[in-house]
């Protein structure tokens, strides 16, 4: 068996995380106990680790979704669609962002290139059996807090204890904060928030131990 811990598990999901070898980027797969569904939230570059676990739980990758199109969460996506003949869904506002990833990718100086997946675009409000997006555009345009169950994983949009731990250039700090605003109930709810980057946390201990990110929203 992997020595690969589950990162959560509730009544409903398990959670195991993994990190891709670019940016130190977070992606996560997911067990729908009750649907008995597997599923990846981002996917960075590097795939074995989630191909591992699929394989031991003998069961199959129904779908990957992207909290945006930044090529450290999205760039292992098309490997995956391909082995699993499985959707990535992406919101259409990001399109524009994934398209560029081997663009950013040389400008920053990495030798690593992505292959774009096949993508099922969708637009605001989005949800499934398995996912709802909550729309927080501002680190991209397209950038959305997945929520699955008890659970949000929110990309770039929000970290355990900070912000800005991966600024690209089309963030908007404005339209971020305000978009966090708009989700902060759901935020400070959920049994545990899943990072794009970094350690995860319980939603009543964000703004406890996220200093920064309080304040950045309440400052006077």
């Amino acid at each position: 068996m992997t020595t690969i811990k589950s990162a959560v598990e509730d009544d409903c999901h398990i959670v195991w995380r993994f990190e891709g070898r670019l940016l130190k980027a977070n992606h996560y797969l997911v067990l729908d106990k009750q649907r008995e569904k597997m599923f990846a939230i981002d996917s960075g570059f590097g795939n074995s680790q989630i191909n591992q676990v699929v394989e031991e739980m003998n069961s199959h990758l129904s779908a990957i979704y992207l909290t945006h199109g930044h090529f450290d969460h999205a760039g292992g996506a098309a490997i995956l669609s391909d082995a699993y003949k499985c959707p990535t869904f992406l919101k259409a506002h990001d399109l524009r962002t994934i398209r560029s990833s081997n663009f950013l990718l040389k400008i920053l100086g990495h030798e690593a290139t992505m292959t774009l997946p096949e993508l099922k675009l969708v637009e605001d409000g989005f949800s499934d059996e398995l996912v709802e997006f909550l729309d927080c555009p501002g680190h991209t345009l397209g950038s959305v807090v997945i929520r699955v169950g008890e659970f949000l994983f929110t990309g770039d949009s929000v970290y355990a204890d900070g912000i800005n731990a991966v600024k690209l250039p089309e963030q908007d700090d404005t339209v971020l904060g305000e978009s966090i605003l708009r989700i902060l109930d759901k935020l400070l709810g959920a049994a545990r928030i899943f990072p794009g980057h970094g350690r995860n946390i319980r939603g009543k201990d964000l703004l406890k131990e996220n200093v920064p990110l309080q304040e950045k929203l309440f400052q006077r």
